[in-house]
């Protein structure tokens, strides 16, 4: 299951399977609104699926988390104090696991969508498509 409409998805998919050697997006992604260190661009892939809007945090400099500096933490913990908490409903951080850049430290922001799918009934829709998995399996 994806966080992403199957539109989407198959967009981000042709961009993932075209683009394995390319510059990182974060880096030369256009800024929305920029901070002293941070900025906050669109994302092209949004997880539409379950968001009316997805914009992502990320550092200007491309880094990773583990070499976040004193000054970069204390500047994001007043970003999300003084903007991303009353401009957003959802912060989300996919594991490394999942992560497609993964050297450029960056969070996602997320406004729900207004629609059947909401924080209560995204675990419900979970449950059913795993249970159609397994019952899949079991024929």
């Amino acid at each position: 299951m994806t966080l992403r409409t199957k539109k989407t998805q198959t967009r981000y998919d042709i961009y993932r399977n075209n683009n394995k050697k390319a510059a990182c997006y974060l880096c030369k992604a256009k800024s929305l609104y920029n901070f002293k260190k941070w900025k906050i661009v669109e994302n092209e892939y949004p997880y539409d699926f379950i968001a009316s809007r997805h914009h992502m945090i990320t550092l200007k400099k491309h880094t990773g988390e583990e070499k976040l500096t004193k000054a970069e933490r204390d500047e994001f913990t007043e970003i999300k104090r003084q903007f991303l908490n009353s401009n957003y409903d959802m912060l989300f951080e996919n594991t490394d696991k999942k992560k497609s850049i993964k050297n450029h430290y960056h969070l996602h922001m997320m406004d729900y969508k207004k629609s059947e799918m909401t924080p209560l009934t995204v675990p419900r829709k979970w449950y059913e498509y795993l249970l159609e998995r397994l019952k899949a399996r079991a024929l």
